[in-house]
């Protein structure tokens, strides 16, 4: 999962990149795919003989295959790095090497000497705000383990069990407190900067935990759950502005995934404590997370962007010292210069009499930020109603109803190993595939794994005999969580973040983000009466064309992003309003 996305984009010509990076998560698929099918047809001893053949033969093919040119450069084998550039090109001799071939080496050879004289190249400690992130998935996981705890018997409850409308409002008051919640953190994101805002979000989540840990009423529940998602609302909204805002544009991204793999950790964490530890202990042990981050993001600076815009340009100065590692040096210097620079005539642009009297409507009218706040809205839309977040929140019953003997807790631990393995990818590909590519083929592929479940369902429905393909459910929801994990759902927040104008980001953003609980809560609160109105069956099609109209739109209509300044991205974005 780590070498594979590297040596493909060391290899790949930039015009075919994203489309071989997004093979690995489909070649991995359909290798499951292929086990579960022929494991069910061979012996148990047969099985492993069969596709041993399978590891050997690509041991043979790597054998004979040149190492990287961009390793070779960074190993100072430069005659050999460009034959390793002409093999993988297609070029056989040196009379063949065309302008372009040649063009493609140099640049190569600069992007590594670039590598090696950037300050702080890697992610480091400064760069994991997702702490909070983990924090949040904590908070929402909290609920699959525990839910059939509440409403059985055994309820930790001063007053018993809960009933089912009880259920249904505790699994559906996150999404009501995150839709208040996104309007109250916007404003604070501009009033008292991203840093702070950050800082004010992990309050909520420290009082969800304490509801959780101290309170024995299921109205002491409902507080709770509208406190995790009045954190979730400052959680989504400001930490990808954060990153944003503070990471170079050749990692944004990769940060920016970030994100959601830790989002989805948290979350695996919590079905994990959930289903071996008891309800008061596992509250208990995961209080300290938002604790522990209030503490340790104190030290962290404030974004250079919101400095600049509000006249601290010393501050901002010394915060991209801190992000970036800028020494004393004279290329450190020089590049800390030119990066002011860059921001400074950033903030000048914006700075005209009507900013100085805040956001006004003719800022919303705008005809770059009117298409930006559409393609958000239905980049938000389209998450949800891809299903994802709803069969994450059914699991148990989709492996029930595929007759799967996995017990629901196991089932929930899978998926969750399955979102963290597909959002890690996400990380190695955000800036090394073409993010339209990468979002496209995911939502395509995502919709296959959703109309072949839909089928099976269908078929099951009217009663055919489906015993011998009962493990498509199981390997059908995995797929579209992890191919989804890997593309179509971190995109929608790092693209988000990136087309807005720096002017309306923060209010854009919480209009998007609150419309995004919106229609989480109408697909949570709702999912069980759209099955029972159109079968379970019924939702995964309509769910299947959701994310084919999803890569349909982002392939006409969202510009790409990878690789380029905000500035460029927007200025991208007036250009198309204009044709």
């Amino acid at each position: 999962m780590r070498i594979v996305p590297l040596f493909v984009a060391d290899i790949a010509d930039a015009r075919i990149r994203g489309m071989l990076g997004s093979l690995l998560p489909i070649c991995l698929n359909l290798g499951t795919v292929l086990a579960f099918i022929i494991g069910s047809l061979m012996s148990f001893g047969t099985f492993p003989l069969v596709v041993l053949a399978l590891p050997v033969l690509f041991s043979i093919t790597m054998a004979f295959l040149p190492e990287t040119p961009a390793c070779l450069l960074r190993a100072l084998r430069n005659e050999r790095a460009e034959r390793s550039l002409a093999f993988y090109r297609g070029v056989r001799g040196h009379f063949q090497k065309s302008v372009r071939f040649c063009t493609e080496f140099l640049q190569l050879k600069d992007s590594v000497v670039r590598e090696k004289t950037a300050p702080d190249a890697g992610l480091s400690w400064k760069d994991f705000t997702n702490i909070i992130s983990l924090s949040l998935g904590t908070s929402i996981g909290w609920l699959s383990p525990f839910l059939p705890l509440l409403i059985s018997a055994d309820s930790p409850l001063e007053h018993g069990p809960v009933t089912d409308v009880q259920a249904t409002w505790i699994a559906s008051l996150l999404c009501i407190g995150a839709i208040g919640g996104t309007f109250l953190f916007g404003w604070l994101a501009d009033q008292i900067g991203r840093k702070s805002t950050l800082l004010a979000a992990a309050v909520p989540l420290i009082g969800f935990w304490g509801c959780v840990s101290f309170g024995n009423s299921v109205e002491v529940l409902y507080v709770a759950r509208l406190l995790a998602g009045l954190g979730a609302a400052g959680v989504f909204l400001v930490v990808p502005m954060y990153i944003t805002e503070i990471a170079e544009d050749r990692i944004r991204g990769s940060l920016g995934s970030l994100f959601i793999l830790f989002l989805n950790i948290g979350t695996l964490v919590s079905f994990i404590l959930g289903s071996y530890l008891s309800y008061h202990l596992t509250a208990y042990i995961l209080f300290t997370l938002p604790v522990a981050f209030f503490i340790l993001f104190l030290p962290f600076p404030e974004t250079p962007q919101y400095l600049v815009r509000r006249n601290r340009v010393r501050d901002a100065e010394s915060s991209l010292k801190y992000l970036r590692g800028y020494t004393s040096t004279p290329d450190h210097l020089e590049m800390l210069r030119s990066e002011m620079d860059s921001l400074l005539v950033q903030a000048s642009g914006e700075k005209d009499p009507a900013e100085q009297s805040g956001i006004t409507w003719a800022d919303f009218a705008a005809p770059s930020a009117r298409k930006a706040i559409l393609i958000g809205l239905l980049l938000v839309s389209f998450n949800q109603l891809s299903g994802c977040f709803a069969l994450i929140n059914y699991t148990a019953q989709i492996f029930a109803d595929a007759g799967s003997d996995i017990e629901p807790n196991t089932a929930a631990m899978v998926v969750g190993a399955i979102q963290i393995i597909g959002s890690y990818g996400s990380t190695l590909l955000f800036d090394r595939c073409q993010r339209k590519h990468l979002y496209i083929c995911t939502s395509f592929f995502a919709a296959v794994g959703l109309f072949a479940m839909g089928t099976h369902g269908y078929l099951k429905s009217q009663h055919i005999d489906v015993s011998v393909i009962n493990w498509i459910p199981v390997a059908s929801l995995s797929f579209v969580i992890f191919i989804a994990s890997v593309g179509m759902l971190p995109l929608t927040f790092v693209i988000l973040s990136e087309i807005m104008p720096l002017k309306i980001r923060s209010l854009a953003g919480s209009l998007c983000t609150a419309f995004l609980w919106i229609v989480s809560f109408l697909v949570v609160k709702y999912f069980p009466a759209a099955v029972e109105l159109i079968g379970l069956h019924g939702c995964m099609w309509v769910f299947s064309a959701v994310c084919l109209i999803a890569g349909l739109f982002n392939a006409i209509v969202i510009p790409e992003t990878r690789g380029q300044s905000i500035e460029q991205i927007i200025q991208a974005m007036e250009n198309d309003v204009k044709r």
